[in-house]
């Protein structure tokens, strides 16, 4: 049984892909931050995509630029 709190201790926890109730290829991450990085590739590695965002204010993309550069493995 999962912890149903803030704390959840299942969530870093190895699924099979037959045991996930959405597939990676039915998912879209949208990504506002390098702290997304690590999911991005995570979901983009199995068949799923990313899209990476920004504020239209300030029109800073440097963090997803950031994020597109560690997931092609090149530097922004």
């Amino acid at each position: 049984m999962y912890d149903t709190g803030v704390n959840d201790t299942g969530v870093n926890e190895y699924f099979d892909s037959e045991d996930l109730r959405v597939p990676f290829r039915n998912i879209v991450y949208i990504v506002d931050s390098d702290t997304d990085i690590p999911c991005m590739k995570l979901v983009n590695t199995n068949g799923g995509h990313s899209i990476g965002i920004y504020s239209s204010e300030t029109a800073d993309r440097s963090k997803v630029y950031k994020g597109v550069g560690a997931l092609y493995g090149f530097n922004s």
